[in-house]
């Protein structure tokens, strides 16, 4: 346990650090180098995942980071506490890879979720989210923001 933090923010350093202390653990601190760290940020960002989807694949980038984050400032501790001489993390960016193109659905696979959508009551909220807006907009939506036609 970190002393001073909440139990749920311990352990989720701790978690944060499972990768760090898998990869580096068996180094001496004095040893690790920004190379490692670097490596370490590779490796996450390829095979790091071992919950939340399919383990070996890779962690997202702001996992990445917070992760660098936490080893920076435990390795900024050990430069306080005497046991190293300098911080391995510091100078080390996590950088976002290309950005993945958003797969959209053709008109006839939306026109196929809308025919099979038909008879359900949010019928109304898939149309719009298909017309692109996101959730929020369309649960904020007002009757006075509808510009329908009237019957004639």
């Amino acid at each position: 346990m970190i002393r001073g933090e909440r139990p749920a923010a311990a352990r989720a350093y701790t978690d944060a650090l499972g990768a760090p202390r898998e990869r580096l653990g068996h180094m001496r601190l004095q040893a690790i180098a920004r190379a490692d760290v670097e490596g370490l940020a590779d490796w996450m960002l390829t095979h790091g995942r071992k919950r939340g989807g399919a383990a070996g694949t890779g962690l997202g980038v702001p996992s990445v980071r917070a992760t660098r984050r936490l080893l920076r400032l435990a390795l900024e501790d050990a430069i306080a506490e005497g046991k190293i001489a300098r911080n391995a993390a510091r100078y080390v960016k996590v950088m976002v890879g290309a950005a993945k193109e958003p797969e959209s659905w053709s008109a006839s696979e939306a026109g196929q979720f809308l025919a099979k959508a038909a008879e359900d009551r949010l019928h109304a909220c898939w149309r719009l989210s298909l017309y692109g807006l996101r959730r929020g907009e369309v649960c904020g939506l007002m009757w006075d923001d509808a510009d329908l036609p009237l019957a004639g």
